[in-house]
């Protein structure tokens, strides 16, 4: 308790101020002392500015949850159709087996590097070399070797307004780069009017004449050779044909065929320079026609010779076949 005693008007005001003093130093005094022990001073606040409202502050726990509505949503479930199994069948793939194929013939040109024989046909056997139209066919006449020939009239003349074929069944496959050679023996007996010829074609469709015989009377045998070698490298076709006018008067004995060959031999040919003695009376070296023949006397020189007997109605020579 505080005593305060005054005793003049002086003091009085002293007093007065002391008390003022202490008053406003008082409170702050224990502001001092309350920030220095720790306890927090009291906040003062105007009581002119008026104070915020406190609100509840609204707590996302405190706000209602919404209700999750579960609707049951068909599920498609895609199933595999299952494909129908023939239990006929083995489930394993079978494997087909592979049809063998026959092989088929390429006709190709055929390298040369020897001499070679493409046809060879001496009429003595029956062979399926050949096809015929008209009155063609084999024949046991008189023959340039052996006993048979081919015959467009077999045993007869031929007949007035005929067209007769002997055509080669399969064609020749010619090589490249070769001398190639068609030689054949022929009896010929044609009326005025008719005619022979040797045919080729690379199509079996389309013809061309290579050699030709028109109203022709030889009663020997003959040989006629025709180079084929600008149609080296292709496949050939070969006929003999017989046409006949419509003259009856004029028919004859026809044509007659024997010892047909194509033969070939490679580029280049070696020419013979010339003949001995030795080779001039070789036989093998020369094509004798008609009655042509080597005899042993009389020689000029070495040991043979060669002497023809003519004949009615024959023109026969002596040639080299080289």
């Amino acid at each position: 308790m505080i005593r305060l005693k005054c005793y003049s008007v002086r003091p009085l005001i002293l007093c007065v101020v002391f008390v003022i003093v202490l008053l406003i130093g008082l409170p702050i005094g224990v502001s001092i002392g309350q920030e220095i022990t720790g306890t927090p001073p009291e906040t003062l606040i105007p009581t002119s500015v008026p104070l915020p409202t406190e609100t509840a502050a609204i707590l996302p726990s405190d706000l209602p949850l919404p209700t999750a509505t579960l609707t049951d949503v068909p599920l498609h479930i895609y199933t595999e159709t299952p494909v129908p199994t023939d239990t006929s069948m083995p489930l394993e793939t079978p494997v087909e087996p592979t049809a063998e194929i026959p092989p088929v013939a390429t006709l190709l040109p055929t390298p040369m590097s020897s001499p070679m024989v493409l046809l060879a046909e001496d009429a003595e056997n029956e062979t399926s070399l050949w096809t015929t139209s008209g009155t063609w066919a084999r024949a046991n006449e008189v023959a340039h070797q052996g006993t048979s020939v081919w015959s467009d009239s077999p045993g007869s003349v031929y007949a007035p307004s005929t067209v007769s074929v002997l055509s080669l069944a399969q064609p020749l496959v010619l090589p490249s780069n070769a001398y190639i050679q068609l030689q054949y023996w022929q009896y010929l007996a044609l009326g005025v009017g008719d005619s022979t010829q040797v045919q080729l074609s690379l199509d079996n469709v389309n013809w061309t004449p290579i050699a030709t015989e028109a109203a022709v009377r030889n009663l020997a045998w003959t040989v006629k050779t025709v180079n084929l070698s600008g149609y080296g490298g292709q496949t050939l076709w070969l006929r003999f044909v017989l046409s006949a006018d419509a003259d009856p008067a004029t028919v004859d004995d026809g044509w007659r065929l024997d010892d047909i060959l194509v033969k070939a031999e490679p580029l280049p040919v070696m020419l013979r320079a010339g003949l001995n003695e030795a080779e001039s009376d070789d036989p093998a070296l020369w094509l004798t026609e008609g009655s042509w023949q080597a005899v042993m006397v009389p020689v000029y020189s070495g040991s043979t010779a060669w002497t023809v007997m003519p004949q009615a109605e024959t023109a026969v020579a002596l040639m080299l076949n080289a």
